[in-house]
């Protein structure tokens, strides 16, 4: 997009007075500027045909990007999620070892005042 914005530097020959504007066009500028004197030769049917075609070659590109089947799996994502399975099972283990020892504490504790008891 062509931005409205004055470009020009003042520039001076004496050093003193600063009142001589030199103009200066961007790039930017100049391919708009271009653009427009390519444009302006051609009928306005086929300036407005081109412009639809383009935008929906836009759509195009951009739906494909929505609707694109995902992606494979790297070997770092499977190292990845293999080792946090790893890490899931270690914990559910130590969580199982842990209760099987505070239940036989627990037998054993009940054993006892069973006996104490009697």
């Amino acid at each position: 997009t062509l931005r409205f914005v004055k470009t020009s530097i003042l520039s001076s020959e004496d050093g003193i007075d600063f009142g001589k504007e030199v103009a200066v066009e961007s790039e930017e500028a100049v391919s708009a500027r271009k653009a427009a004197e390519r444009s302006a030769s051609r009928p306005l049917f086929e300036q407005l045909a081109e412009l639809r075609d383009k935008k929906q070659q836009e759509y195009d590109e951009n739906t494909k990007k929505i609707f694109a089947p995902p992606k494979a799996l790297d070997e770092e994502d499977v190292d990845f999620f293999r080792d946090l399975d790893e890490q899931k099972t270690k914990a559910m283990e130590a969580r199982a070892r842990r209760e099987e020892t505070d239940l036989l504490l627990f037998r054993e504790k009940s054993v006892k005042s069973m006996d104490e008891s009697n």
